[in-house]
This record gives structure tokens, sequence and C-alpha cells, in this order.
């Protein structure tokens, strides 16, 4: 995969998910730690005020919305665009994250990773962004 361009987190996700359906299937594999790709972490920087405030000025009243909505949920791309007014709750500013399905596909989706609460279901406080 690395011949493929694929990054050391790609590569380690896909290999983990491999070991868990064997595991899953009473299989036991094992790759050496030092053969285990290497992981990049990349520091997040945040935008500075300024920065923002220059972004903001720029978009239409849709797209400050929007991605306002970004800032003050911390949500995924896949949560914002599956939103739906039925998952906000007003009195108590919180923001529910329930899997939908995708009218497009007739499948499933929530932007949710397995990692999640086994519901798929979470809620978060909104920000004041």
């Amino acid at each position: 995969m690395v011949n493929q361009g694929y990054a050391g987190k790609t590569i380690d996700t896909r290999l983990n998910i491999v070991f868990s359906l064997l595991k899953k299937n009473g299989i036991a594999a094992r790759i050496p730690r030092d053969e285990m790709p290497t992981i990049e972490e990349e520091v997040a920087v945040p935008y500075t005020e300024e920065e923002l405030k220059r972004l903001f000025a720029e978009m239409d009243e849709e797209e400050t919305i929007r991605y306002k909505f970004f800032l003050g949920t911390g949500c995924r791309d896949k949560e914002v665009t599956f939103a739906a007014w039925s998952d906000i709750d007003f009195d108590k500013k919180t923001y529910h994250i329930r899997r939908k399905e995708d009218r497009r596909n007739n499948r499933r989706v929530s932007g949710i990773g397995t990692a999640r609460a086994s519901n798929n279901r979470r809620s978060m406080r909104t920000g004041g962004a």
C-alpha cells in the first residue's frame, strides 16, 4: 500500500480492520510492531480570530450558518450533511447525532465511526461560534 501512495495512518487503519475480522473469526494474526506503518501525527493549528473574520466576510448567509455550525459543534462533514432540525434541542442547546437514511443511495449512514457509541447516537453541547 505504501507503493500505492497510502499514508501510514490509512495502512494502519486497514490492517487493524483485517486483524479485527481475523480475531473475530478465531484466527490469530500478528505483525511485529517494527513492521507496522509509521503514523505521522499533524498538529492541528486553529484559525485566528482575524482569519475567521476574513473567512466569514467572504461567505454568503447559508455558508456562514453551515460553517458556524461546524465550529460550534465540532461535527464532521457527514454529521453536518445529515443534520436535521429534529436533532437540535434548542432548550438544552444540544445537537443529537443520529443514524439516518441516505435517500440518494437507499442505505443507512451516520458519519459516525465504529469507535462511537454502539447505538450510533451521541449528543453534544453547541458552542458559541
